[in-house]
């Protein structure tokens, strides 16, 4: 019995130890500058679907994701990426013609080996949260700054086979640490089921498209 109780203590004590960092991985200390408009060391979440990523990856330091989520406060925001797009990339980046629904195979394999090596780059950790832009300010106009994080698998629990139910699920994960969390995607479908979960979803529109977003 004494073995039972110290076994589940030490299990308690890890899971705490894991959520604590967790915690300080979102709200640890930003870089750059302070200011009166700004919480700086409380990031939003905006999660990525894997277009996005395919479409957006020479860009995620520089896009002014403020206006694609119409955000009026320049809150420091943190593009959090789940490991389900990560290998939903590293399936793209093998596409056969069935998987090409937007431009070329070639393209698609390109896209995707272009976005794993940002992703491979810029984070070395993947516990570790990566600042890809420190906030500026010019007069009265502040430059929010931009983390990228890494999103971990559903553990422990039955894996989801659904790529889109896992996104929204894993947004979901991040709402005990994160101020809030947003979703961006050029896809109707996790759209709306991020909306049903009550996140803030965005969907995107490609330049070359008239459709509008919902």
């Amino acid at each position: 019995m004494d073995y039972e109780l110290r076994e589940r203590a030490e299990v308690m004590k890890r899971e705490a130890e894991l959520l604590e960092a967790e915690w300080e991985r979102w709200n640890g200390s930003g870089s750059g500058i302070d200011s009166q408009y700004l919480p700086p060391h409380w990031l939003d979440a905006v999660v990525l679907d894997t277009n996005v990523l395919l479409t957006h990856h020479a860009e995620l330091s520089s896009r002014d994701w403020h206006t694609d989520l119409r955000l009026e406060s320049p809150a420091p925001l943190g593009l959090a990426i789940p490991l389900r797009v990560v290998r939903e990339l590293d399936r793209k980046k093998m596409a056969n013609n069935n998987d090409v629904n937007r431009g070329t195979r070639n393209e698609l394999r390109k896209d995707a080996g272009n976005a794993l090596r940002f992703i491979e780059d810029a984070i070395g950790d993947p516990g570790n949260r990566k600042t890809i832009r420190r906030q500026t300010a010019d007069g009265d106009v502040i430059t929010p700054e931009l983390n990228l994080l890494l999103i971990a698998d559903r553990v422990p629990g039955v894996p989801i086979n659904d790529p889109d139910a896992e996104i929204v699920d894993r947004a979901l994960s991040l709402q005990p640490f994160a101020r809030k969390v947003h979703l961006l995607s050029y896809d109707a479908g996790i759209i709306f089921r991020a909306r049903q979960e009550g996140l803030h979803a965005v969907k995107l529109l490609y330049s070359n498209m008239n459709d509008s977003a919902p």
